[in-house]
């Protein structure tokens, strides 16, 4: 009960913190050789950024197996989940491009994750990059969508055609899935698990808290270091 109270206070924390404290303007690493890809979910609102960028900068140099070990730059790609998951990606695609040659680590979080998969596996993304990474992802679906009009949230409607089709593809490349079974958006739980993914459950967090727990940064960290 206790452990409970101490997960939820810490997510209502950080949406308090959202809704209070306006988003700072980042800047876009250009001449970095590798650099993460932080692609949001459904809200430009509750991005997410503010609580990666901070759990990324706040544990740098930090190799004691609580957090991460290194300092790759995080660029914030940003979309309008208006006009659907296809359109987002095709961004994402012309994102990368203009950014050039380089590493990227992808990692997107809820609906952001959904991005990825479409840019991988339906418009050649695989030949941008070599692994991503999914942050608390509905990738059957959630029911919270049948409360939201926007194009992405009726293609996040559990069994809907645009998932049926993403989810009948194979997996192009590896990817880190980690999910909480804590997580109040994902409805069903079981949605959170991405078939032939490298799953990984976390407990003691929620969709937004998830971002700012050292663990998870530790699994990315040790994900995108493995050999390609």
């Amino acid at each position: 009960m206790k452990q409970m109270l101490s997960t939820l206070l810490t997510e209502a924390g950080l949406v308090k913190e959202t809704l209070l404290v306006k988003e700072p303007r980042y800047r876009t690493p250009l001449f970095d050789d590798k650099i993460f890809v932080y692609v949001h979910g459904i809200s430009p609102r509750f991005c997410g950024r503010r609580v990666f960028k901070r759990a990324r900068d706040g544990n740098e140099g930090n190799n004691n197996g609580k957090g991460t070990s290194n300092n790759i730059p995080v660029a914030f790609f940003n979309y309008d989940s208006e006009k659907g998951v296809e359109k987002a990606a095709e961004s994402l695609k012309r994102f990368m491009k203009t950014l050039g040659e380089r590493e990227y680590l992808p990692v997107g979080h809820s609906l952001g994750a959904t991005v990825i998969r479409y840019f991988v596996e339906c418009l050649g993304g695989d030949d941008l990059v070599a692994r991503a990474a999914c942050i608390a992802a509905a990738h059957h679906g959630t029911y919270l969508c049948y409360l939201r009009s926007e194009q992405s949230a009726v293609q996040l409607r559990p069994g809907s055609s645009f998932l049926q089709q993403l989810n009948a593809r194979a997996l192009s490349i590896p990817y880190l899935n980690i999910w909480t079974p804590e997580d109040e958006c994902i409805i069903p739980r079981s949605s959170a698990i991405l078939d032939g993914a490298r799953n990984v459950r976390l407990d003691g967090v929620m969709h937004y808290s998830i971002l700012a727990d050292p663990r998870t940064h530790q699994h990315l960290d040790d994900f995108f270091a493995e050999e390609k």
